[in-house]
């Protein structure tokens, strides 16, 4: 098993200095993808969907802070390293919230690249094993809520209701709303509200659906949509179109 990774950062030195000290091969990685366009990254992950993000977090314009926002809003699932100087130190700290697997201080140096790249290695190893693949839906401690959740993902278009979902499922509908904020980190609207706007998004990039026929696709009132999708993505579902899909 090989894995992939791509590299973000503004400062040419910088994305060299990341590609020559982490030991890729080593640890079987494929070389990465090296960029100082965060633009372009964000269509490279999304299309190309790689294991490993390695990025400066304080760049002109898109930051690499608003390049995790996006991804995290998106829901891909990869491991993102921030590499950043010591005077963004700060500002790099609210990236910790995003999930962010490690953090390291330019310029990187061999043992701290080559003790993270074995951390990645053992992590990624881990979620690609059997063992881990046949439990792992979230670590979901209930097979009954696991049954919930995939019927919402399923219907989510619907009008659904926690409390009717949670008899449906013979769940505690008190010990369900607790389950997805353990599970998810937000409560049970909050999770539909993401998977519309995760949907949303797909439409209003890959269809020529209207926007107030999206919105009354997803059952929301057209004023509503617009400002729960802004809420969501930052920009309104017009600018959103407009620019493929990344938000200023």
């Amino acid at each position: 098993m090989s894995y992939r990774a791509i590299i973000v950062d503004d400062e040419v030195w910088s994305v060299a200095n990341t590609k020559s000290v982490f030991p890729w091969e080593q640890f079987d990685f494929e070389t990465p993808f090296c960029t100082t366009n965060v633009r372009s990254a964000l269509e490279f992950i999304i299309e190309n969907q790689p294991d490993v993000l390695f990025t400066d977090i304080k760049m002109p314009g898109f930051s690499g802070l608003d390049l995790i926002k996006a991804i995290r809003q998106r829901g891909l699932k990869i491991k993102i390293v921030v590499i950043s100087g010591y005077a963004d130190f700060s500002y790099a700290q609210e990236s910790i919230k995003y999930g962010v697997f490690s953090y390291l201080l330019k310029p990187v140096d061999s043992n701290a690249a080559k003790k993270l790249m074995l951390d990645l290695k053992n992590s990624l190893d881990q979620e690609q094993s059997p063992a881990h693949q046949a439990t792992d839906y979230q670590n979901f401690s209930s097979q009954a809520f696991k049954k919930l959740v995939q019927y919402v993902d399923k219907h989510y278009i619907e009008k659904l209701q926690l409390s009717e979902l949670a008899e449906q499922f013979q769940i505690n509908a008190s010990y369900c709303s607790q389950l997805f904020v353990k599970h998810f980190d937000c409560n049970f609207s909050e999770y539909v509200v993401k998977l519309k706007m995760q949907k949303a998004s797909e439409l209003l990039l890959k269809s020529d659906m209207w926007i107030s026929e999206i919105a009354d696709f997803l059952h929301y009132d057209y004023v509503y949509f617009n400002k729960i999708f802004k809420k969501h993505f930052g920009v309104t579902p017009k600018l959103y179109r407009q620019q493929g899909g990344v938000s200023e």
